[in-house]
């Protein structure tokens, strides 16, 4: 939500990814504070009415991000099409936000949030072992937790605390 992936290439500035890369110049995207309500707002209607089995921001890391930290939390894989560019995968903005629905609940979803004046998309499906974004990316599920559940207790040297 809050985003169709339709416009032009995002900047990554701002982003851990150009951060990572030294890249720490650019034009952050504008804020619109409107538009960020109206996706707060719709987010909020969706799991007061128990829509979503699950949602994460998309702010922070991006969208590979987002979907990486499902996957690890799940356990679950996805299989995610659509995704333009690298940048559109890790570029951050505020107002995106990634819903885990049933099948059958992705059509009320998306007329919600066009109802709603907010950019939406279905990416995918989840389920079985990959964590998989169309040409981007492709790991086992196995990789994605154990990266989540290690990389800090490891960078410390102190072994695992979560999981």
């Amino acid at each position: 939500l809050g985003d169709d992936l339709a416009g032009p290439e995002p900047s990554l500035a701002g982003s851990a990814a150009a951060w990572a890369s030294g890249q720490k110049g650019g034009a952050l995207p504008a804020f619109d504070g409107p538009a960020l309500t109206a996706v707060a707002g719709l987010v909020r209607s969706l799991v007061v009415d128990g829509v979503p089995s699950g949602a994460h921001d998309a702010s922070g890391g991006g969208l590979g991000v987002a979907l990486g930290e499902l996957v690890a939390r799940s356990g679950v894989g996805v299989d995610v099409a659509g995704v333009p560019s690298a940048a559109h995968l890790l570029a951050e903005a505020p107002g995106r936000v990634v819903l885990a629905v049933t099948a059958e609940r992705v059509a009320e979803v998306l007329d919600r949030a066009a109802a709603a004046g907010v950019a939406a998309i279905e990416l995918g499906s989840a389920g079985g072992d990959r964590f998989r974004i169309d040409g981007l990316v492709d790991r086992a599920v196995d990789e994605v937790v154990a990266a989540y559940r290690d990389r800090l207790p490891t960078a410390l040297g102190a072994g695992t605390v979560q999981g």
